[in-house]
């Protein structure tokens, strides 16, 4: 008898599975309309991606910007963004700035 239970418990969850399919499935009105988005439309500034700006060449005689990559403690990237943030600064902003004054300071 309990192999028999477990067969009509195992047919009533597939129809119950099917029906549900079904619903899913089928095309009704109850759906949410969509209206298509032109995302080639200058007119919508949100969907416009933002420029990445690799190199800054500004009237202020400062080089471009070359990308460097290197390794740093956990600690120190978690406070070098946090500093960035209260500086209202970007990160490779707070870096350069460190570097060049460690540079000079070697040098002095």
């Amino acid at each position: 008898m309990k192999g028999n239970n477990s067969m009509v418990k195992t047919m009533n969850q597939t129809s119950t599975l099917k029906d549900l399919i079904k619903k899913r499935t089928q095309l009704s009105t109850d759906r949410e309309i969509v209206k298509p988005v032109n995302l080639y439309n200058n007119s919508e500034s949100q969907l416009k991606p933002e420029s990445k700006q690799t190199s800054k060449n500004t009237n202020s005689q400062k080089p471009p910007l070359k990308k460097f990559s290197s390794y740093l403690n956990p600690e120190t990237i978690k406070n070098l963004k946090r500093l960035a943030i209260e500086k209202d600064k970007k990160d490779y902003e707070i870096l350069q700035e460190a570097v060049e004054e460690y540079i000079n300071n070697m040098k002095s």
